[in-house]
Formats: structure tokens, C-alpha cells, sequence
């Protein structure tokens, strides 16, 4: 009987950890695990304490961005981006111009590269990490407060909020 419960939390987990990853690979394109090898100890504590897989694949989004924020974009640049980040968080109808973008900078990256996505494109993977936040947000897959978190903590780090 434990061998059994063994068996089918081990499945649980591997269920779970799927969908989070896939939740990850929607909002950014990429597996972030080879960037960071933390990311399996994090959905296994998450899984732990009962938190959804989309919210924890826009807490890892989260980080991930955070973390490229701060090594990659320039004081002038973080602005830049930070400025089309605030506007989007007034306004939802910015994602749909967001989206646009998004569409035009993967098919141009595909003909140059043969990838989707360019990782040193961090405007870009901000960009569709927003639609993919606000869509989870509008089928009801992550609450207001964790939407609100996300956009909170982008847009400090590009304030040059350290710690964001």
C-alpha cells in the first residue's frame, strides 16, 4: 500500500511539473531550466504547498525577467521598456498591440535564426510574458493579485528597483 501512494504521488508530481513547465514554455517560448537549474526544487516545493501550475510558472517567468532585467538591459533601456510595461498595466488593450509585435518578432527571428526566440531580446520576452500573464488572467488561472505582482515587480526592476 505505501509502495502504492509512493507510485501515485511520484505521478502527481510528474504531472504537475509538466504542466508548469508547459505553462513556462507558453509564456516565454523556452525551457528555462538550463538557465535555471533551481526551477525543479521550486515546483517541488510549490507542489508541496498546493499553489496552481499557472501561478507558478508566472513566479518563474518572473524571475527569469527579473534576472535578465538586471544583467542585460542598460539604465536607458530599462526605461524604455519600463515605459511600455507601465502603459500595458494601465491599459489591457496595449497586450493586443503587444501581441502584434510578439508575432512579427518570432517569425522574423525563425528566418534569421530558425528559433522562435531571441533570449538577448529582453523587451521582447517581457512582451510576451505580459500576454501570456494577462491571458492566464483572463481565464481565471491566476487571481488579481498575483497579475498585479507580476507587473509590479517588471516594472520595478526596470525602474532600477533593486531587490524588485
Amino acid at each position: 500500500m505505501i509502495r502504492g501512494r509512493k507510485v501515485l504521488n511520484w505521478l502527481a508530481r510528474y504531472k504537475y511539473r509538466k504542466e508548469v513547465l508547459e505553462h513556462i514554455n507558453d509564456c516565454v517560448l523556452i525551457d528555462l531550466r538550463p538557465f535555471h537549474p533551481e526551477i525543479n526544487d521550486i515546483i517541488d516545493g510549490e507542489f508541496q504547498a498546493g499553489t496552481s501550475p499557472p501561478e507558478v510558472a508566472v513566479k518563474i517567468v518572473c524571475m527569469d525577467l527579473l534576472d535578465a532585467i538586471e544583467k542585460k538591459l542598460d539604465a536607458t533601456n530599462r526605461a524604455k521598456v519600463g515605459k511600455a510595461i507601465l502603459e500595458a498595466y494601465e491599459d489591457d488593450n496595449m497586450v493586443r498591440k503587444f501581441a502584434a509585435e510578439a508575432v512579427i518578432r518570432i517569425k522574423e527571428n525563425m528566418r534569421k535564426t530558425g528559433k522562435p526566440v531571441n533570449l538577448d531580446d529582453v523587451q521582447w520576452r517581457i512582451q510576451h510574458a505580459l500576454i501570456s500573464v494577462c491571458t492566464l488572467h483572463e481565464h481565471k488561472q491566476i487571481n488579481d493579485e498575483l497579475r498585479a505582482m507580476f507587473f509590479d515587480e517588471v516594472a520595478g526592476a526596470l525602474d532600477g528597483q533593486t531587490g524588485a
